[in-house]
């Protein structure tokens, strides 16, 4: 940006008081030029420390972008409601799930005024049958409760929503598989449903979280796994999945009705886990996935594009501890959690919408 200066004095016709014609008074050339650099080096002043003003704040937007875009894996927690950053930096703002969990650090509507043994914890919902068939398919798992451990739960309710929520977390407990290693850890449990007319939302999810982090190796290695597990899926090879399949489809409406879950809920729920348990055996009956890519970024992308062909949608998203598998129809989601210090699926979400 140029300032250019008029060199020009505008022609004015004297006022009162002014000298005459021809005899304006004399101004020192000495005072004119003195008057005239400074303003000059004043305005240089200023309009430098404008741009540098401007290129710092430019500066720190673009460095605040980059850790959004570049480090993703920074920027959610394993709760937290999405839209979500995706394993390639990319914002997907479509894409929601678990919406309730904006609920989950608010002020609790109400207490149990009963807590209740990490063991009893544990059974709710069967969580720990759920948790025992995701985590390995052998059934050749188990998850040992703390002895003396006592947690509680606790809901929230929006009554303009009309929404009800319900969590427990941090129940403790070990998991222990066949190759003899246990790993201490955690389970959260929670569900949100419809408080008013309308079955919906309804939500879910089961989750065990390992005391331990992973390092960015194990992330690498749990990625190639987790993917080359949809491609044995898509390509007519259950293995992993057929778990998971048989876990979604025989889940008992009573077990929700018993934590508080209205009756229609429970069934929209368990319908809900039906109809994904459909969608797996679904991608299993037409696997037609060209398995066996050895580039998992590579196969990742041809899977999205198998998934949309078959009216479902995939986003696999790196979060702080885990890796999330978000399979969609239509307002369904199916979510599943894979856990590096584990290397298996250790969750599962449902929500409607």
């Amino acid at each position: 940006m140029k300032i250019r200066r008029s060199q020009q004095h505008s022609q004015t016709k004297p006022g009162p008081g002014s000298a005459p014609a021809g005899k304006q008074p004399r101004i020192s050339p000495s005072y004119s030029v003195q008057n005239e650099s400074a303003t000059g080096h004043s305005l240089a002043l200023r309009f430098a420390a404008l741009m540098m003003v401007l290129l710092v704040g430019s500066a720190l937007c673009l460095f605040f972008l980059a850790q959004c875009l570049i480090r993703p894996s920074a920027q959610i927690d394993s709760l937290a409601a999405l839209p979500a950053y995706n394993i390639v930096g990319k914002r997907n703002d479509q894409t929601t799930f678990w919406s309730l969990a904006q609920y989950h650090d608010l002020p609790p509507t109400s207490s149990d005024d009963h807590p209740f043994f990490a063991l009893d914890a544990l059974n709710r919902l069967n969580s720990r049958d759920h948790l025992i068939q995701l985590m390995q398919p052998d059934g050749m798992c188990i998850l040992i409760a703390a002895e003396g451990a006592v947690v509680s739960s606790w809901t929230y309710d929006d009554l303009l929503q009309e929404v009800r929520c319900w969590f427990v977390d941090d129940i403790p407990c070990t998991y222990s598989d066949s190759t003899g290693q246990e790993i201490p850890g955690s389970v959260d449990l929670s569900m949100g449903w419809s408080s008013g007319f309308s079955n919906l939302p309804v939500c879910y999810t089961a989750l065990f979280r390992p005391q331990q982090s992973a390092g960015e190796d194990a992330f690498d290695k749990a990625y190639a796994s987790l993917v080359d597990d949809l491609q044995q899926l898509c390509r007519g090879r259950m293995n992993t999945f057929h778990s998971i399949q048989t876990m979604l489809t025989t889940m008992d409406p009573e077990a929700f009705t018993e934590n508080g879950m209205t009756w229609d809920g429970a069934n929209t729920l368990t319908n809900l886990g039906i109809e994904m348990g459909h969608v797996l055996e679904q991608l299993y009956s037409w696997g037609s996935f060209p398995y066996d890519l050895a580039d998992p970024e590579h196969a990742a992308d041809l899977l999205q594009d198998h998934f949309s062909e078959e009216g479902f949608s995939l986003q696999i998203l790196r979060l702080e501890e885990f890796y999330l598998v978000l399979i969609s129809r239509d307002t369904a989601t199916l979510g599943l959690y894979y856990s590096p210090v584990l290397e298996t699926w250790c969750g599962f979400g449902l929500q409607l919408p």
